[in-house]
């Protein structure tokens, strides 16, 4: 890292050059190499998304009967929240939490709500 003064002809300059980065930390002004991010495995969140995709994609496949029956579910299964208040989710919800944490373990979707009288 190379301390600079008065960089590119201004008093101060901020981001990336060619192959230069240049900044200022706690003032002082600095100029470095640009090292491209290198990421070792797939990103987690990337996943996520692709499985929260795939269940609002599947929730609009549902018939009117499977949402209400989804509604029905949600509307009898209140889910506590860190504070130990009920709250209330809507069907889609529950529908997506359901989806998203079946695929995670590679398990098949399900169209129906669950047949249950425990709250999960």
């Amino acid at each position: 890292m190379t301390k600079v003064i008065g960089p590119l002809h201004s008093t101060e300059a901020r981001g990336r050059v060619d192959s230069l980065v240049y900044n200022t930390w706690r003032g002082i002004r600095y100029v470095k190499a640009f090292v491209a991010p290198e990421f070792g495995s797939p990103d987690p969140r990337e996943a996520q998304k692709t499985r929260v995709a795939n269940a609002t994609a599947a929730w609009k496949l549902l018939t009117d009967a499977q949402r209400q029956a989804w509604a029905a579910f949600a509307d009898l299964h209140l889910e506590i929240d860190w504070t130990g208040v009920p709250k209330r989710l809507s069907g889609f919800n529950w529908y997506l939490r359901t989806h998203t944490r079946l695929a995670r373990i590679g398990a098949p979707a399900i169209s129906w709500p669950p047949e249950s009288t425990q709250p999960y």
